[in-house]
């Protein structure tokens, strides 16, 4: 007689950092046009180290505006975090000065971890990346 396997079930798509950073690049709210930029130059304005961090995907504009994404899958979740809110908490310093109306936008920055994914975003609208987030990475 035949055997039947039970049915399973198809695993969830899993998405690489660059699949992250692009989907909030291309879907998020910003004044500008996001432009990946070197992964290397994202972690050192971030200050994170790249020994724990096994990719990471980088978009900026033009620093006219705070807005950029930096998504990093890493060994270190916590440490990522705490850096992103260093970072968070310096451009909110610089802009004040430099163009006060970024600074709403820097202070509901997203910094969202799923698992070893770690996400920081400052975008015109914090909710739309926030959705994008939760729909790709849970």
């Amino acid at each position: 007689a035949p055997t039947t396997e039970a049915p399973t079930e198809a695993p969830a798509p899993t998405y690489s950092v660059e699949d992250i950073a692009a989907a909030i690049a291309s879907r998020g709210t910003f004044k500008e046009t996001m432009t990946a930029s070197s992964s290397a130059i994202g972690l050192q304005r971030f200050g994170i180290s790249a020994g724990s961090v096994t990719e990471a995907a980088y978009y900026a504009g033009t620093g006219a505006v705070a807005e950029e994404i930096l998504v990093v899958n890493t060994s270190s979740p916590d440490a990522v975090k705490n850096a992103m809110y260093g970072r968070q908490a310096e451009q909110k310093e610089d802009y004040a000065d430099y163009v006060p109306t970024e600074v709403p936008k820097i202070e509901n920055a997203v910094v969202y971890q799923s698992g070893s994914i770690v996400v920081y975003c400052v975008s015109e609208d914090a909710s739309a990346v926030r959705g994008i987030l939760s729909g790709m990475i849970g």
